[in-house]
Parts: structure tokens; C-alpha cells; sequence
């Protein structure tokens, strides 16, 4: 039945499936077999891990002068871009979270990131001690 619906076109482009019906009719009734998939999963185990770095930026010394006054605005970029990333890991091993390489987060989202130049340190930080190797900048 197939192949004498094909045989009759419908319109100028199914024209080259009539000369052809028997293979259109066997594609139609019975198309290849997909290739095996993997296995099927359970559970998947993801470990994610949010931590706000409050590296926010100067806006032409706008942040300096609050500073100043007193109001909490990040201080100390540098030298806390640096400490991050092993203070990450420590905090993580004393929680438990952390006994060995496979036990490492697999996504690390970064919060409160718009410095460049920390973020970029702590980055390179994460990926020297956790191993990531992708990123997906936002």
C-alpha cells in the first residue's frame, strides 16, 4: 500500500520517489536501526559547588570612596583571587566533602565575578587544583 501511495505524486518534488517506490517504501515501512546507546543510567552523582567571590568592580573610584566610608565593597581582589581556590578545597575537606581527585565538584559556579583580572586568577587557580578543564562564561 506504501509503495502505491508513493507510485502516484502528489506534487512536482515527490516526482523522483516514483521512479524509485520500492526503496522509498522500504525506508518508510522500516527504517535502519539506530546504533546501541550507552547503558542506561540510574542515578548520576553531580556535585555542584556556588561560591560568591564579591569580586565587584571599581567604577572610576566610586568604589574607593565607599570604601572609605565604611560600606562593604570587595577590598583585597588580589590577594583574595589567590586564596580562594585552595580555601575552596580545604573548606570542602574539612566538611567531608573531599577525600580524593574523584571526589572533586564537576560544575563550580561563580558568583559576584565582574573583576577580570581576579576572576581570571581564580579560574586558573580551580583548574590547577580541581582539575576543570571547561568553562562557560557568562
Amino acid at each position: 500500500a506504501a509503495a502505491a501511495a508513493l507510485a502516484e505524486p502528489a506534487s512536482p518534488g515527490a516526482r523522483s520517489r516514483a521512479t524509485h517506490p520500492d526503496i522509498f517504501a522500504t525506508l518508510a515501512l522500516a527504517p535502519p536501526p539506530c546504533p546501541p546507546g550507552p547503558a542506561k543510567i540510574d542515578s548520576l552523582d553531580l556535585t555542584v559547588v556556588v561560591y560568591n567571590t564579591w569580586m565587584m568592580p571599581r567604577f572610576w573610584g566610586v568604589l574607593k570612596a565607599l570604601q572609605r566610608l565604611g560600606l562593604a565593597v570587595s577590598m583585597n581582589k588580589t590577594a583574595r583571587s589567590r586564596m580562594i581556590p585552595p580555601a575552596l578545597l580545604a573548606a570542602m575537606q574539612d566538611l567531608g566533602l573531599v577525600a580524593g581527585p574523584d571526589d572533586f565538584p564537576d560544575v563550580v559556579v561563580l558568583c559576584e565575578a565582574f573583576c577580570e583580572l581576579a576572576t581570571t586568577r581564580i579560574k586558573a587557580g580551580l583548574k590547577r587544583i580541581f582539575g576543570l578543564m571547561f568553562e562557560t562564561p557568562v
